[in-house]
């Protein structure tokens, strides 16, 4: 009975010898499944949005001016448009409030908060924002994609150089950058969306003092407006 029970004393030394470190692992696995999605996962901010400056309204008459001009003549064939870091930060507010949606009859605008951030800083859009994976049991299964890009176009190429991507608290590693941007660009030159887009824009680039330069067709601008201001430019035409 003696042997007996030493016997399984040891079997049961054995048995925890193995287990110990199964069970380790299986720990520190779960202790780093915790860290990264306390890293990737967070609740949407609620960030206030910054109320229009009397720039603004200047801005969006002049451009208003600009547009209607040009699509009540039906010319120039091309233009340019040069927008300082003041007048895109200008209309980034613009966007906030909803200004515009509400010029076009497009709905009632934006609230007093976002759960977005958008800043245009030394040549360079700084964007914040969240992408809901649907795991909400993970803290909301929100992740907020942090990242720094500058576009380009000339013709039928448009390229985007992105210097950072962040997801939550995670830096996204370059050649993992640079595939989502290969893979987000195919994505939309698929898009009728992204076709409308090329036909309007032909270049855009941020020259040397941080200016935005867009050289877009007028007559393509318009089929891209609210189908109130379509029929408005219509009635013109025909009033003229």
């Amino acid at each position: 009975m003696a042997k007996k029970t030493e016997t399984d004393g040891k079997r049961k030394k054995r048995l925890w010898i193995i287990l110990l470190p199964v069970l380790g692992v299986f720990a520190a696995l779960f202790v780093a499944a915790f860290w990264i999605a306390a890293l990737l996962f967070g609740g949407e901010p609620q960030l206030p949005v910054e109320p229009l400056r009397p720039e603004d309204f200047k801005l969006i008459s002049k451009l208003t001016a600009r547009f209607s001009n040009e699509f009540l003549n039906g010319k120039p064939e091309e233009s340019e448009l040069v927008l300082t870091p003041g007048e895109i930060a200008s209309l980034i507010r613009v966007s906030d409030n909803g200004a515009l949606l509400r010029m076009f009859g497009g709905g009632s605008g934006g609230g007093k908060t976002k759960n977005y951030d958008a800043r245009f800083e030394n040549g360079r859009f700084e964007i914040l924002s969240p992408v809901r994976t649907g795991l909400t049991w993970l803290r909301g299964g929100v992740i907020m994609v942090d990242m720094s890009v500058r576009p380009e176009k000339d013709g039928d190429e448009l390229t985007l150089d992105i210097s950072r991507i962040k997801a939550g608290s995670i830096a996204l590693p370059g050649f993992l950058v640079d595939r989502m941007r290969r893979q987000s660009l195919e994505e939309a030159r698929n898009l009728e969306e992204y076709r409308l887009f090329d036909r309007c824009v032909k270049s855009l680039r941020i020259d040397e003092e941080n200016n935005l330069r867009i050289v877009y067709r007028p007559a393509e601008l318009l089929k891209l407006m609210p189908p109130k201001v379509q029929q408005f430019q219509q009635m013109m035409r025909r009033g003229r």
